[in-house]
């Protein structure tokens, strides 16, 4: 049964591997799910009913009755809903949606935490060593236990007539040799020069014979080739070495398989055939990587490098030799020969042997395929390692190191004959003993320990184990630490059997070997004479190996392991053994004797046919499904196929009739069966049950016939035993004393079972340690087997990536090997699950038991469902009862919750394979590099358990319908039907429509902008799919979309319904969802021809945006907005948005600003969008106060520190906050409350405290200016704190000293305290204007010597700066400061928070004598200068600092001056008094030019005083003319303004 899926790719119940005798899925039960009927137009898979199906199971087949499971789905795709949701099919829609990621994830590391446990096995050196004390080491069993085999004779034949014939016909010395040649599942014997293969004990086959005709065969390999260098119908070949030649001959295979042909043909190929140069070999072996190696008597090791005519497929150095003389395509090098090879063979006998020591013959070479090393053992018992380089391919083989076996204690004590062995396919050469008793070596796996590398076994049949390199726990494939030594380590042994040999066996007979098991152990008979050959196969806890014994009573010995691990897998508690071991008690291993006819010369694997009947099972399951495992064994007269049980087809054998028996029934059956549970464990067992009601597996054991063996009959059987509650147990809470219900000991319910584990032996293989519930909870064998079966299936692809990414192409990653795998693990999970949905019922609900339990009597029996939890008597109380029926439900919950992940799991794998058929690269190229590189990441239990791996099956399934798309409609909806039927629970309804409305939005876009009304309705129509199937919608994939249609509004809205679908169940999903509203808003910012209208757009987005009822949806439309600078759409928004201005308030940290605290750039825009909002909205005083407080924020600016706000930001600021102060109605300054009772009413307390507020602010504007010229004198190199005058030494000793680049740094990064402005930076500095106008401005001019003091430093410092030899260039330069100074101090003073102006920073009186002083030339110099002729400066001067008024400058300064007392010093000189005269007299005329009659009186009365000064201060002296020149001037003044006051005029 097939179908196509429209790609290719075809779903096929035959990707499901089994044997036409296995227990398989018949029709009838293939998943529904993989062919469905279409569904119809209402089709609503969140529904329960809507997608119910019916499973008709084996039951049917075997007269039981069809079930119906309609909820198949619900438990996988909802399992967040409520079993009794899902009993009575009242689950809704937004359930079957809201997927529970918790849920699932907390199950499948339940499943890891199995996985986990059935990977940890001891390294074999701690199993060796717990195992040297355990008196079980070794278990002797018989070769049946209650009528299952544990090893049988699968088939027997004598050697072929055609064999004994050609040895009949040869000479009596002839040679003769056989094996096993193990790649093709074939013996082998060569006599003379004729080489026999045939099938192993099938007495019809004849032998396929190749005889090339000369020298004797002396050794044989089988080689698989390297590639390109054969045609292809040679798959292996024959390595084929004579005295002289060593030759190759092809193996053409046909039918069956590769590894396992129904026919070979031999053929000659004399190109690949070479002389040995005088070795002889004595063995010959090959490697996986198509290498072959020769062991030769002279002690040497041999290489024979082939390949094609070019060289390919072998080392270009080793093929240097080919030319078109020799036409050979081979030849043999030595690898061990060295120096002494050049030399003539007879000189190095005659060399001492320190200088040339004695080689010995090389009787067995092994080669480590995994870490590639090569041993090789002599027969005087020297060990050599070789390395083969990192890859196997390396073309240097040197010795590395080698150990002396006869050093080592014990080695030889047994019989001779054991030293038969020969070669690594276990080929002999009768009757040529070796001198030391060493069976054989092989190879340590690297699975089962990575201390010890090679295995050594001697004739007692003990094992001694090597290391051949450091141990290195983390090394994988080519990383493998290289040989470097040869060691043999005294904790590497592992102590042989001891067995004894009692009883012979007639040739030819069944009778039992050893005989019976006391006998065989503990008789009195004498010793064995050994082990003849060994055979391993498998690594770890599942290796066996089988010994063959010579002697009297010929026959093998198996000794077999099975995985401890599996009796570990459950959280159950109870007491189980093993039949197999247990790595709590160290190394165990069972032994089963199988008698043999004549004395055993090869015995080997059968890998081939192993693999034959195992090909296609999942990797990882071989062992696990596997029913047996089989040896070939040649002996001197017969050969030999031995199989050994495996735990899976012993319970197929038991289950051969169809029913699980019954005590009453077949008692001997159900004994057996019952200690096959026990030996195994519950979960272990239950779990091969469930392998076998699914049809899973390989072949049953050969033994068996078809009709015994029919799927149907052992699936129905083993549904039985699913439900057979004494199997199985029951589900409880593990009380103190109280024993688990069912199988209560080994021997299970009824007594102990007699035979294999009876009660009363010693024999303890172990008890299985498992974990329990929080509360105890221990569970029954069903959902214990269910997780192991689950681990089992998905251990080997669990935890591996399952997507590779190379470069821009997907592909599969480390889970699996190829699509057929994938597709074969859907089909075996599915199968599983229907056999869980068919057998177990999870839906048992505390509503029913409740039922059950009180409606029975106290005497009953009663049976819980099908967990038969039983109670009678004194034990039938209420509280037990009830514990039992929670347990009953806690355990039916959690196999729902396993079977929900495998359901999700089986979705997961179908996905990948309707995947496989699109074009890889293409399909990458459609997902950006960080979701590919997410997509290389992510295991299949992330992809079925998370939302990480959801949203990646969400961007592959967009991806896939993308690529679909490109190859029709059609395509692409065979596709989306296919994911939508296969995988409901990744793909559903809401998933297409999505689709759909991006297909329509495509043919939107792709029609003509003219257009307008078909554009519009197709976008309208997407939108409405869009919100429709918002829970399945990536914003982000059709927001571009929705965005070149103009459908701004369609995207808010969008983005608001997927974040408002996904906000109960997913909420870093609806966070995703929201934060596309940025990434569209960036598109639409910057699409348009000119910026503006992209501006445009962005802001009608926004605008959108805040009329959603979503306010996180807002809030990201507000944080996307504000990174992308729309500042204007922001002020916009907030005019018709109520929270913009609380969402600003609270995202630029509003609160954290006005506690003084510093906060950063983002903030700070944020916060000076919230002034620009509040004053577009008219709340200027609110608007004004925080634009103060960004004005004086404070900075820092250390490295990783917030912000600083320049002084040009932090002035624009606080101008910014003046005019909204000034404009504004001061109702927020003014507050609640009564009004002030100074004023008339609260209007007007509002404008007054309004101008209050902005005088404030232009004050600290004045204070920032001050503070922009002070960094500006500093930065450019301005003094440090020079020595302060002597009058100012008081108040600089107040202000510590600090350095001006520290000032500068904090001037640089906020607003300066005024005193701490004066204090640390102006005066220290000598910036007197400063000074004088930060006393102006603060309102505290302090003393007026102070202020007296400041100026004359000032005029001082102005006068010296000019120089020249006269006071003319000086008194320009103090007039023209203090015509800048006075006004500045005068404005400073205005701002101040005084009421009024004051003139206590402007001391005119003493400006005008300080500026005389200087024009005559008798100050700041202690020498007199010539005096300045100008004099206008001066009253220009003294003017300007009284604020431009003439008569105050008149009053205050010139009059005030000639009337104080004459001061001391330069300032008494006449002269002085003259020139103060002489301006007085100029200033007076300017004064008396423009005044009232009442001032010409006054001025008239002032002008004849200082006529007055004027006649005295010249009198007597050289000045008396020029002093009555300026009295009469000022005499003539005073008479036209007396005149002009009597109305005369001026």
């Amino acid at each position: 049964m097939a179908r196509t899926n429209g790609f290719g790719s075809v779903w096929d119940d035959r990707a499901l591997p089994h044997h036409a005798n296995t227990p398989s899925i018949a029709p009838n039960q293939l998943p529904q799910e993989y062919e469905p009927p279409a569904p119809p137009t209402n089709y609503a898979p969140t529904l329960v009913h809507a997608d119910a199906r019916t499973t008709t199971t084996a039951q049917a087949a075997s007269g039981g009755t069809a079930r119906t499971s309609p909820n198949s789905h619900v438990s996988m795709r909802s399992p967040v809903a409520s079993s009794a949701q899902r009993q009575n099919g009242t689950a809704t829609a937004g359930d079957a949606h809201a997927v529970d990621f918790e849920q699932l994830l907390a199950t499948s590391n339940k499943i890891t935490e199995t996985v986990n446990t059935l990977r940890t096995e001891p390294p074999l050196e701690t199993q060796i060593a717990n195992g040297r004390t355990d008196q079980h080491a070794y278990q002797q069993f018989s070769r049946e236990v209650r009528g299952y085999p544990l090893a049988s004779v699968l088939r027997h034949a004598s050697l072929p007539p055609l064999v004994q014939e050609r040895y009949q016909r040869e000479p009596p010395n002839t040679e003769c040799y056989c094996g096993i040649a193990e790649p093709i599942g074939r013996a082998w014997a060569s006599v003379g020069s004729a080489l026999f293969i045939w099938r192993p004990g099938i007495a019809e086959n004849a032998p396929v014979v190749y005889d090339h005709g000369g020298a004797p065969i002396v050794a044989v390999g089988w080689l698989k080739p390297m590639p390109n260098v054969f045609v292809s119908s040679v798959g292996h070949v024959a390595v084929v070495a004579t005295a002289l030649t060593v030759s190759f001959v092809g193996v053409c295979c046909s039918g069956g398989v590769d590894t396992c042909p129904e026919q070979i043909v031999l053929q000659a190929l004399p190109l690949y055939s070479c002389p040995t140069n005088g070795a002889l070999a004595n063995c010959v072996t090959t490697t996986a990587k198509g290498r072959v190696f020769l062991g030769a008597v002279d002690g040497h090791l041999y290489e024979v490098v082939y390949g094609a005519s070019d060289g390919a497929g072998a080392p270009s150095s080793l093929l240097s030799f080919a030319s078109a003389a020799v036409a050979r395509r081979c030849k043999v090098l030595n690898h061990t020969a060295g120096m002494l090879s050049l030399l003539p063979s007879v000189v190095p006998n005659l060399l001492p042997s320190f200088v040339s020591p004695k080689l010995h013959p090389v009787d067995q070479i092994v080669v480590d395929d995994e870490r590639h090393y090569l041993y090789t053992r002599d027969s005087n018992g020297l060990l050599k390692v070789f390395d083969l380089g990192g890859d196997g391919r390396g073309s240097s083989v040197s010795m590395k190191s080698k150990f002396d076996l006869k050093g080592l204690p014990g080695i030889g004590r047994g019989g001779g004959n054991a030293s038969r062995a020969r070669g690594g396919d276990a080929s002999v050469r009768a009757g040529e003993p070796t001198a030391l008793d060493i069976v054989g070596m092989w190879p340590v796996p690297v699975a089962e320990s990575r201390l010890f590398h090679l295995c050594v076994v001697p004739s007692d049949a003990s094992r001694l184990f090597f290391s051949a390199a450091r141990s290195d726990p983390t090394a994988r494939g080519a990383q493998h630490p290289r040989p470097d030594r040869l060691e043999h380590r005294s904790d590497g042994v592992r102590q042989p059997p001891n067995y004894h040999v009692t009883t012979s066996a007639t040739a030819g007979s069944a009778a039992t070997f050893l005989g019976d098991a006391a006998a065989a152990l503990g008789g009195t008979g004498g010793p064995a004479t050994g082990p003849l050959v060994l055979a391993a196969s498998g690594a770890g806890a599942s290796a066996s190996c089988i010994l063959a014994e010579a002697g009297s009573a010929p026959g093998v010995l198996l000794l077999s392991r099975s995985p401890s691990a599996a009796s570990r897998t459950a959280e159950n508690a109870y007491s189980s053994t093993s039949m197999f071991g247990s790595a709590a008690h160290g190394m165990r291993e069972g032994l089963v004797a199988i008698p043999t006819v004549g004395a055993a010369c090869a015995v080997a694997q059968l890998r081939a046919e192993m693999e034959d009947t195992a090909r296609g099972l999942l990797p990882g399951c071989e062992d696990w499904l596997a029913v047996d495992r089989r040896f070939a064994v040649i002996t001197e007269r017969e050969t030999r196929v031995i199989t050994e049980t495996r735990p899976l087809g012993a319970l197929s054998h038991l289950l051969s009739s169809g029913t699980c028996p019954s005590r009453q029934a077949d008692p001997r059956r159900r004994g057996a069966l019952e200690e096959l549970f026990s030996a195994l464990g519950r979960p272990e067992a239950a779990a091969l049950c469930l392998a076998l009601a699914a049809g899973l597996g390989a072949s049953i054991s050969a033994s068996a016939t078809a009709a015994h063996h029919s799927s149907g009959a052992v699936s129905g059987a083993a549904r039985q035993c699913l439900r057979d509650e004494d199997l199985m147990g029951a589900p409880h809470i593990k009380e103190e004393g109280r024993a688990a219900p069912g199988l209560a000991s080994a021997g299970g319910v009824g007594g102990p079972a007699p035979g294999l584990m009876s009660s009363s032996s010693t024999f303890d293989m172990g008890t299985a340690v498992v974990g329990t519930a929080a509360e105890n909870l221990v569970y029954s064998g069903r959902y214990d087997g269910l997780r192991t079966a689950a681990a089992r299936l998905l251990r080997e692809s669990w935890d591996e990536p399952l997507f590779g990414v190379a470069g821009q192409s997907l592909s599969l990653g480390l889970a699996f090997r190829d699509a057929g795998e994938v597709r074969s693990l859907a089909l075996t999970i599915e199968a599983l699950v229907n056999v869980v949905d068919d057998t177990f019922e999870w839906n048992y609900g505390t509503k029913k038991t409740t039922a059950v339990v009180s409606s029975a009597s106290a005497n009953d029996r009663l049976s819980l469902g099908r967990y038969g939890v039983t109670f009678s008597g004194a034990d039938n109380s209420a509280r037990k009862r009830t514990r039992s029926a929670e347990a009953a439900e806690k355990e039916a919950d959690g196999g729902r919750k396993v079977v929900a992940v495998l359901r999700r799991v089986t979705e997961v794998l179908r996905l990948v394979t309707l995947l496989q058929p699109l074009h890889p690269g293409r399909l990458a190229l459609r997902l950006s590099s960080a979701e590919r590189q997410s997509l290389a990441n992510l295991t299949l239990k992330n992809f079925s358990s998370t939302r990480d791996g959801d949203g990646a099956i969400a961007q592959l399934c967009a991806a896939a319908l993308d690529e679909a798309n490109g190859a029709g409609a059609d395509t692409r909806e065979n596709l989306s039907l296919d994911m939508r039927r296969g995988c409901p629970s990744l793909f559903r309804e809401e998933d297409r429509r999505f689709h759909e409305a991006r297909r329509m939005l495509e043919k939107a876009r792709e029609m003509p902008t003219s257009n307008v009304d078909a554009r519009r309705k197709a976008a309208a129509e997407a939108r409405r799919l869009l919100v429709a199937s918002a829970v399945a919608t990536d914003p982000d994939k059709v927001c571009p979309d929705l965005e070149a249609l103009g459908e701004v509004e369609g995207v808010a809205e969008l983005i608001a319904a997927c974040a408002r679908a996904r906000a109960s169940t997913d909420a870093e999903g609806a966070a995703a969802c929201r934060a596309a509203v940025g990434n569209s808003m960036k598109r639409l910012s910057e699409s348009g021809s000119v910026p503006e209208e992209g501006e445009t757009r962005a802001r009608a987005l926004l605008l959108a945006c805040a009329a959603q009822s979503d306010a996180a949806l807002r809030s990201c439309a507000y944080a996307a907005a504000v990174q992308l600078r729309l500042d204007d759409a922001i002020v916009a928004a907030s005019l018709s948005a109520d929270d913009v201005q609380s969402w600003l308030a609270r995202e630029g940290n509003l609160q954290m600003l006005q506690a003084g605290h510093i906060i950063d750039a983002r903030c700070a825009h944020i916060l000076r969008l919230l002034s620009r909002a509040k004053a577009a909205s008219g709340e200027l005083d609110g608007a004004a106060s925080l634009l103060l407080d960004l004005a004086e924020r404070k900075g820092t600016r250390a490295e990783g520190g917030m912000a600083v706000p320049s002084l040009e930001e932090r002035e624009s600021l606080l101008r910014e906050a003046a005019l909204h102060a000034r404009a504004g109605t001061g109702v927020g300054a003014a507050g609640g409350g009564a009004v002030d009772p100074r004023f008339a009413s609260a209007a007007e307390e509002a404008s007054f405290r309004c101008q209050q507020f902005a005088a404030h602010c232009e004050a600290r504007l004045k204070l920032l200016a001050l503070q922009r010229r002070l960094v500006d004198h500093l930065s450019r190199g301005g003094a440090s704190s020079p020595p302060p005058p002597p009058t100012l030494s008081a108040v600089a000793a107040a202000a510590p000293v600090v350095d001006n680049a520290t000032l500068l740094s904090e001037l640089d990064s906020e607003v300066v305290d005024i005193s701490r402005l004066y204090y640390d930076v102006a005066l220290p500095n000598r910036r007197y204007a400063e000074c004088l106008e930060l006393l102006s401005l603060s309102g505290r001019t302090g003393s007026e010597d102070l202020v007296t003091q400041l100026w004359d430093r000032l005029l001082k410092a102005e006068a010296k700066a000019a120089g020249g030899e006269t006071a003319s260039g000086a008194l320009a330069a103090a007039c023209s400061a203090a015509k800048v100074v006075g006004p500045a101090v005068l404005d400073a003073s205005a701002s101040s928070s005084t009421a009024a102006v004051s003139m206590s920073s402007i001391p005119l009186a003493h400006i005008t004598m300080r500026l005389e002083t200087l024009g005559a030339g008798l100050w700041p110099w202690t020498a007199p200068r010539p005096p300045a002729a100008d004099a206008a400066a001066v009253v220009d001067a003294v003017v300007a600092c009284a604020g431009g008024d003439a008569a105050a400058a008149l009053e205050e300064g010139y009059d005030a001056y000639l009337r104080a007392q004459a001061p001391a010093g330069a300032s008494a000189d006449p002269r002085v008094r003259l020139r103060v005269l002489r301006s007085a007299k100029d200033l007076l005329r300017l004064c008396a030019s423009n005044t009232t009659p009442d001032g010409a009186a006054y001025y008239a009365d002032v002008a004849s005083r200082w006529a007055r000064e004027a006649r005295q201060a010249g009198d007597p002296g050289d000045m008396a003319g020029e002093s009555a020149a300026i009295g009469g001037g000022l005499e003539a003044i005073a008479v036209e303004l007396r005149a002009s006051a009597a109305g005369l005029g001026f």
